[in-house]
């Protein structure tokens, strides 16, 4: 291993943090870079699984999303990471398709990366968490849904830049863009919550000759 190793993989993740704070304050210059580098979707993957991640969080101290935690048990933090990927390319897909419908021709791709970035406001639902573990604070539902409800706009906000930055034409089209993946993403949860719940709700099959018969 070079000796400047240690330098080099601290410097990354130190600008990885920095594109995240940068990307979560909706600094308009990064989205840009991010949608001109064909190898940002990595990084933007990497925001999209933290996000979720950091989103389901609040879950494990308050009931209102531990149906994976609940269900999955000791696969729940690769499915919520897998599920945000799928959650990601899908209301990127419905962000693109919105596009074409306004007469843009933003590439899937550049909307894709710049849209993984458009999630980092979420990280901020490791708060309450962090300060629970730190013993600062008690989590509280009015808390956790203050900070949800300060998440949203933000959010949307982000994603409406991500949007002008991926190659909106306008400010006005840019956020419609913007508000699709915020809303596809949302369906995506609305569709995946109501699979989960029929399948757990299902009543377990009987076994053959358990009532007695055959």
């Amino acid at each position: 291993m070079p000796a400047d190793a240690p330098q080099t993989a601290a410097a990354a993740i130190a600008g990885f943090f920095g594109d995240l704070l940068n990307a979560a304050t909706l600094r308009s210059e990064l989205y840009r870079r991010v949608a001109a580098d064909p190898q940002a979707w990595r990084r933007g993957a990497v925001v999209v699984m933290l996000a979720a991640v950091a989103s389901d969080s609040l879950g494990l101290y308050t009931d209102l999303d531990e149906l994976l935690v609940r269900t999955f048990a000791n696969w729940s933090l690769l499915l919520i990471m897998l599920l945000a990927l799928a959650r990601w390319l899908w209301g990127s897909a419905v962000g693109w398709l919105g596009s074409r419908i306004l007469g843009e021709s933003i590439d899937y791709g550049v909307l894709l990366r710049s849209a993984g970035y458009g999630y980092a406001p979420q990280c901020l639902h490791l708060l309450p968490a962090l300060l629970y573990w730190l013993g600062l604070v008690q989590v509280t539902l009015p808390l956790v849904i203050g900070i949800r409800l300060a998440v949203l706009p933000w959010t949307l906000a982000a994603l409406t830049v991500a949007a002008r930055a991926a190659g909106a034409s306008s400010a006005a089209k840019g956020f419609a863009i913007g508000l699709l993946l915020f809303v596809g993403a949302n369906l995506f949860d609305v569709l995946l919550d109501g699979l989960l719940a029929l399948l757990v709700a299902a009543p377990a099959a009987v076994p053959l000759g358990a009532d007695g018969i055959g």
